[in-house]
């Protein structure tokens, strides 16, 4: 009976210990940030929720609104304890539809490239990156067509939960 309570408490030690490991898991899986800059250039506040949350690869959704339009992007992370770097791929969603039927505004493709700063168990979310933006003009009958490409910079403060 002895060698049996030694033997559960020891396990039960053990599991103590490996519980208290860090992962490198992200344990606040949402957050909600303010952007400036970045996808539009007036700021975007944005909700973000961790999709994938392997220990060095992490796959993040966000949805947000600006002054100009609706980003929905994917962001891929690949993490270095409260280190990461973002890319991450997406449309932006023009808020004005303009009524002249010959002038219709298009979704833009964009993405993100960038760095994240986030411990683990943190709440405080910071990120500077990069935000391409591609735009396809089109004039006249749309018989021409001018593909554009933006490069926005943009610094984010969030809080994760």
């Amino acid at each position: 009976m002895n060698f049996r309570l030694s033997l559960l408490l020891l396990l039960v030690l053990i599991s103590f210990s490996v519980y208290s490991q860090d992962t490198g898991k992200l344990n606040n899986i949402n957050s909600i940030n303010i952007e400036l800059g970045g996808f539009t250039p007036l700021g975007t506040v944005y909700y973000e929720r961790v999709i994938i949350n392997h220990q060095n690869f992490k796959t993040t959704g966000q949805i947000g609104y600006g002054i100009e339009g609706f980003p929905i992007i994917v962001n891929e992370l690949v993490s270095f304890n409260s280190n990461h770097i973002e890319v991450g791929l997406g449309v932006l969603l023009p808020e004005h539809l303009t009524s002249s039927p010959l002038d219709i505004t298009k979704p833009f493709l964009t993405g993100r490239i960038g760095y994240r700063y986030q411990k683990p168990n943190g709440r405080f979310v910071f990120r500077i990156g990069l935000m391409p933006i591609a735009t396809q003009d089109s004039y006249g009958m749309n018989v021409i067509t001018d593909n554009t490409w933006y490069v926005w910079p943009g610094i984010s403060f969030g809080y994760a939960f």
